[in-house]
């Protein structure tokens, strides 16, 4: 109960002030921080440039999801842009570990800009972990995995470029962006789609639970 720390004076007298919320953190989310109720006097100031521009827009975005999917009536939601990204940043905010904050960035990004629109919700951690990381072969040796090909690695070093040296996010990373969202629709999400047999569902999920622990 917020209300309570009121009459303290504890909220008006400090920089800002940081509520965890319970069920965000058993729901996967980390750091399991509740954006409607914690306060940040000095947190946009200490942000990288290119991290504060995706920030501000993502928080509205994520606000009003959250308001959106409170008031649906039996779990019936309306397909708005703030529900279909607001889901994936949710599913992007899962994770195991903090993450590389210029990998973060990239893949904010992404779904602040619609990329991710056409994922499946199920597939963003995987969509995430072959943006952000450089080698495949991380989980699976040379990527013999029958749900990898090998993978450009230009994006990687596009990635962190353009997020230490500019406050934009500049043309050559939209476009691998594009290129990246591309591929990812017609070479793993189609194909994933199209898995019936019992031991390659089984395999799948094994791929994504992997993943959702990588990134």
């Amino acid at each position: 109960d917020v209300t309570a720390y009121i009459v303290t004076n504890v909220i008006s007298i400090t920089d800002g002030q940081i509520y965890l919320d319970t069920k965000l953190f058993t729901g996967g989310q980390r750091p399991a921080v509740n954006i409607g109720l914690s306060v940040s006097r000095v947190g946009s100031s200490a942000q990288n440039v290119a991290m504060k521009g995706v920030a501000g827009k993502l928080k509205g975005i994520l606000a009003e999801y959250r308001k959106l999917a409170a008031d649906s009536v039996g779990g019936q939601q309306v397909q708005t842009i703030p529900m279909i990204r607001g889901a994936r940043f949710v599913a992007l905010f899962n994770q195991k570990q903090p993450s590389y904050f210029m990998s973060a960035i990239v893949s904010l990004y992404a779904c602040l800009n619609g990329y991710l629109d056409d994922v499946k919700v199920q597939y963003v951690k995987f969509y995430e972990y072959l943006l952000v990381h450089k080698d495949l072969s991380i989980m699976y040796g040379s990527a013999k995995n029958k749900f990898f090909y090998m993978y450009m690695h230009e994006l990687n070093y596009l990635i962190r470029f353009f997020t230490l040296n500019s406050p934009v996010l500049h043309d050559e990373l939209e476009e691998m962006l594009k290129q990246h969202t591309q591929l990812f629709l017609q070479h793993y999400q189609s194909k994933m789609n199209a898995i019936k047999s019992e031991k390659e569902v089984k395999a799948l999920k094994n791929l994504l639970y992997s993943c959702k622990r990588a990134v």
